[in-house]
Parts: C-alpha cells; structure tokens; sequence
C-alpha cells in the first residue's frame, strides 16, 4: 500500500494478496473506488495468463495503472462525465507513452 497525489488529494494503491484475490474473484485486473480515493489493483505476477511471458505482464500491470489512474485524474478535474468512460479512458492509458514521448520530443528541442 502507497500513497499518490492525484491533482492535490492523496490516493491509496493497493495491491496486496486480498486485493489480487478479490479482483480475480471478479474478473478484474484492477478498479478505482473515486470516493474512498482508493485503487486496487492485481500483482503483476497475476496479469494476463501464468503462461504470458514476464514482459507482458509488466507492460499490462503499467497499462492497468495508468488506465486506474486516468480515472481519478478525470474525476479530481471534476471531469465526472468523462471518468467514467470505459474507452475514453482506456484509449488514453494505452496511448500516453506515445502522448508522452511527442511532448518530451517538442520540449527537448531548443
């Protein structure tokens, strides 16, 4: 369990035993509770299959993350329409490493 700060207001991550038991009794890899500000999220070593090469579980855990995140960032910004938006969402956590790379890219160049 840590903290994170999410435009100013401390959020929980958890990602314990109990925590990657209930979520796969779910079917879940990970859920933001944006009222209690807590997001839990499965052990990397329980992402996509046991078979899935370690690579691709780590790359699925940082989506999972960024995607749990994305939803608490919206909903902070008062952006609650769009927080909860599934695709929205999910399109931003899986294109924020090449979001991401562009604005270095613009910001590095002198």
């Amino acid at each position: 369990m840590y903290k994170i700060s999410i435009l100013g207001t401390d959020y929980i991550i958890m990602q314990d035993a109990n925590t990657t038991q209930e979520l796969i009794t779910r079917d879940l890899d990970g859920e933001t509770n944006l009222y209690s500000k807590i997001i839990y999220i499965k052990d990397v070593s329980n992402m996509l299959d046991k078979d899935s090469p370690v690579y691709e579980q780590e790359a699925r855990y940082k989506e999972v993350m960024r995607h749990e995140i994305i939803h608490a960032f919206l909903f902070e910004a008062g952006l609650s329409d769009y927080c909860m938006d599934e695709v929205l969402v999910d399109w931003i956590a899986k294109q924020w490493n090449k979001i991401n790379k562009t604005f270095k890219e613009v910001l590095e160049l002198k």
